[in-house]
């Protein structure tokens, strides 16, 4: 799996679990020339098998250094949906952004990057808006309804004494 395939399904899938290849992605060096990234090369397409050959070889060579890690930027957050009550105190859900405009980015891979990311953002925007009621809310529901049971009550108590009166008794 290369790279920007393995980069792709991230982008595109972030709820998933991304499954990095064997090779570190990621490397600890800084961006102060110990590890220089090679440059992309300068192909708009990858169509011919000579244009294919020179992708692989700057993907082995982009392998080989890794981005390091100021080119990218991480974030850690609460994960939503069930779990104990560990997943509401630890911070477990990783995020990785970086730019598609990065100039560590082929441009072959810009638009593959661009038309996935439309897509996925079209998805998005048209997906339900979902959240799960606290449990604050959910308390003053239950307090609610315990209410409007005690009212109900009261008042067909007092229809039923109304109609009570209305019964005949002895009128003679």
């Amino acid at each position: 799996m290369s790279f920007f395939s393995t980069l792709l399904s991230f982008l595109a899938a972030p709820r998933r679990r991304l499954h990095l290849p064997p090779h570190r992605l990621l490397s600890k060096t800084s961006d102060s020339g110990h590890s220089p990234l090679p440059p992309p090369p300068s192909l708009k397409l990858i169509g011919t098998p000579e244009d294919k050959s020179a992708a692989r070889a700057w993907i082995a060579e982009f392998k080989k250094h890794g981005i390091p890690r100021s080119l990218v930027r991480f974030t850690f957050a609460r994960s939503s949906g069930p779990g104990g009550q560990n997943v509401n105190k630890v911070n477990t859900k990783a995020s990785l952004r970086c730019e598609v405009d990065a100039p560590w980015v082929p441009a072959w891979a810009k638009a593959e990057l661009r038309r996935s990311l439309h897509t996925l953002l079209i998805a998005a925007s048209s997906a339900p808006i979902k959240n799960d009621p606290t449990k604050e809310q959910q308390v003053k529901v239950k307090n609610l309804e315990r209410t409007a049971k005690a009212i109900r009550r009261k008042e067909k108590g007092f229809r039923s004494h109304v109609k009570q009166g209305r019964r005949m008794k002895d009128w003679d």
